[in-house]
């Protein structure tokens, strides 16, 4: 005789309701918590010079594994400093290759607003829409061997549409005006395209470049020409070119702030944005850890899509 089973629901029990209630409540701890620890935050409040670090890609965009420089954040640090009357000048720490030129122009302006002495530090690396917002401050202090400069706008993209014909994939073209796809990857750009693309590039390093000569205050054609071209500079080089003062790093940036803020020592207030848990980091580890084969195809994946359309693609100073 076949054996019957029966399978009977236990009803909800009175314990139910309290248990979603413990896991709101504690998902809402966790939201509190990540909105406070997400908040710039102050080491020290008796310092007398604001330290203020811009590093990685200056972007006014959410990156999740990206390490990155958002200008709201970094504008309301110089801001709290410049309010600040135990606050005597402010040290940027730049370590960036730039970013987005509207998010760039934005740190740029906020360091030009200044009204305390400012001076830039650029460690490995401050090129770019890093060193537009460097420009701007009253002195700017570079090792000789780092990289500066590259004062440039770029707007490349990937395009498919030869890749497409060998799989007989066709792309069919719908728009409401001429020029509405330009910059599409599936299909290269008519000579009269490229002609429109590349006067907007123009017009954008024109005023990048007009931006950082009076920033900079800089008179010599050549060294201007030369920095037109976009070239990434050692530090040693950019002193030549007057886009830095002084070789040197962190202690001579203090030597040059004590003098010009009457101080007879320095005591940082730092100002940085704590992620919770720093998640960014914890995951990197762990993908370095399951293999950086699988992480490079992962990161190739995702890097090769849609950087397209130069209406909505990244442009990059």
């Amino acid at each position: 005789m076949a054996e019957k089973r029966l399978l009977v629901t236990a009803p909800a029990g009175k314990g139910s309701g309290k248990k979603w209630l413990i896991a709101a409540v504690a998902a809402a701890a966790v939201v509190v918590f990540a909105l406070i620890f997400s908040l710039p935050s102050l080491s020290s409040r008796q310092g007398n010079v604001a330290l203020v670090k811009i590093s990685g890609h200056i972007s006014s965009g959410e990156g999740f594994l990206e390490t990155s420089a958002k200008p709201d954040d970094i504008i309301g640090m110089l801001e709290k400093a410049d309010e600040d009357a135990r606050v005597k000048a402010i040290l940027l720490e730049i370590n960036s290759p730039g970013g987005s030129p509207v998010a760039s122009e934005e740190l740029m302006k906020a360091v030009k607003a200044t009204k305390k002495p400012t001076a830039a530090v650029i460690r490995d690396i401050g090129t770019s829409g890093a060193y537009w917002v460097a420009s701007a401050s009253d002195y700017v202090i570079a090792s000789p061997v780092s990289l500066t400069g590259s004062v440039g706008v770029t707007a490349s993209y990937l395009e498919f549409s030869e890749l497409l014909n060998q799989y007989g994939v066709r792309y069919e073209r719908l728009v409401s005006a001429e020029h509405k796809d330009i910059g599409s990857p599936y299909r290269n750009l008519t000579a009269e395209e490229k002609t429109i693309a590349q006067e907007a590039l123009a017009k954008m390093h024109n005023y990048f470049l007009s931006s950082v000569t009076e920033n900079r205050q800089l008179t010599d054609t050549a060294a201007i020409d030369k920095i037109s071209t976009a070239i990434v500079f050692l530090g040693s080089e950019a002193k030549e070119l007057g886009l830095v003062d002084e070789l040197g790093g962190k202690k001579e940036a203090e030597a040059w702030l004590k003098q010009q803020s009457n101080l007879t020592g320095i005591k940082y207030v730092t100002y940085e944005k704590k992620p919770l848990f720093d998640i960014g980091t914890l995951l990197a580890k762990q993908s370095a850890a399951a293999g950086s084969a699988l992480g490079k195809s992962f990161l190739a994946t995702f890097s090769g899509q849609a950087d397209a359309n130069i209406a909505g693609a990244k442009i990059r100073t």
